[in-house]
């Protein structure tokens, strides 16, 4: 079963509010609330990164590794982690809905990035409020 669960950026403490479904007791912790917009809210995506820690949507992770000799690969640029809820595709009438990485050259599913990407390089190394300068 997938963890559903939840963060939230407070603008005005500059920190993140966690919550979710609580399986032991089959109750849901939620969100703060706030109509204001001091909370930007996030979920999980349900992947973990190589070191175990859970991937949030505005994650950003360590970019695909460049080169094609295992040992002289070196990582490539950060990348972002966003959602798309149903919208259409940039080049057909597809529709993108979940969990994508935004690229430089455009937007690959999360789950294939990962698996393309593999080899120990999928890691979170900051998100889009605390580490903005990561994708500069």
């Amino acid at each position: 079963m997938r963890e559903i669960k939840f963060r939230a950026w407070d603008v005005k403490e500059k920190t993140f509010h966690y919550w979710g479904f609580n399986v032991g007791n089959a109750s849901f912790v939620g969100p703060p609330h706030d109509h204001t917009g001091r909370f930007i809210h996030q979920q999980f995506t349900g992947l973990k990164d190589k070191d175990g820690r859970k991937i949030y949507e505005g994650d950003i992770l360590r970019g695909c590794p460049s080169g094609y000799i295992p040992e002289k690969r070196t990582p490539g640029n950060p990348v972002e982690v966003i959602f798309f809820e149903a919208q259409k595709g940039y080049t057909n009438n597809e529709v993108k809905c979940g969990w994508y990485i935004k690229e430089n050259y455009g937007f690959v599913q999360i789950q294939v990035w990962m698996h393309v990407c593999g080899c120990g390089y999928e890691k979170v190394i900051g998100n889009i409020y605390e580490n903005p300068e990561l994708l500069k």
